[in-house]
């Protein structure tokens, strides 16, 4: 079941009896942290080529900041290259973000405040996917049962799927005698 925002799911064995809320924009959070993390830690994953390159031009700073932070974006699926002073060609972006307007990420990422090199692998791929995390699935939309069991799929294999990369839970748990106690008090 799905309502907007969140996921339901039924509980039977692994917690006990009782059902699931699920935040889907921080369950995402989470998938897309994880992917970032081990794309810079040299792992590889599925991209989405784009069918005709994407251009982006950018203010002088704003190219400058990119070229900073273009290894980092290619360890997690963009393919990015120079097409002049301020000029970039995306050749294709991370497969989680095939539907997204390509300058639109870029900017939220070039404006997510990622310090390429000092800061911590962990700490840079925390910003990256908060700023990837911004146009990912929003909090409003009402998934399908497939993009529900398929986000909850790809979270079911994140190392942490409690809470998202700001901190928050992704699922609480409501027991049965929980919902009854709220239902029929006692």
């Amino acid at each position: 079941m799905a309502l907007p925002g969140y996921l339901v799911a039924e509980n039977s064995a692994e917690n006990g009896a009782g059902m699931s809320l699920i935040d889907q924009k921080a369950a995402h959070g989470r998938i897309l942290y994880e992917i970032c993390l081990a794309g810079m830690q040299g792992k590889k994953f599925p991209l989405q080529p784009l069918l005709v390159p994407h251009s982006v031009e950018l203010l002088a700073a704003e190219a400058a900041q990119l070229r900073t932070l273009l290894p980092d974006l290619q360890r997690v699926g963009f393919q990015i290259r120079e097409f002049g002073p301020r000029t970039f060609l995306i050749d294709a972006i991370p497969d989680l973000l095939q539907n997204e307007d390509v300058r639109t990420l870029i900017l939220e990422i070039l404006n997510s405040d990622i310090e390429p090199g000092d800061a911590g692998v962990n700490e840079r791929a925390r910003k990256m996917a908060i700023a990837m995390n911004r146009r990912s699935i929003s909090s409003k939309k009402k998934l399908t049962l497939l993009e529900g069991q398929a986000l909850l799929d790809q979270l079911g294999k994140c190392e942490n799927s409690t809470t998202c990369p700001q901190g928050k839970p992704i699922v609480v748990f409501l027991s049965i005698e929980e919902i009854a106690k709220r239902f029929y008090e006692d």
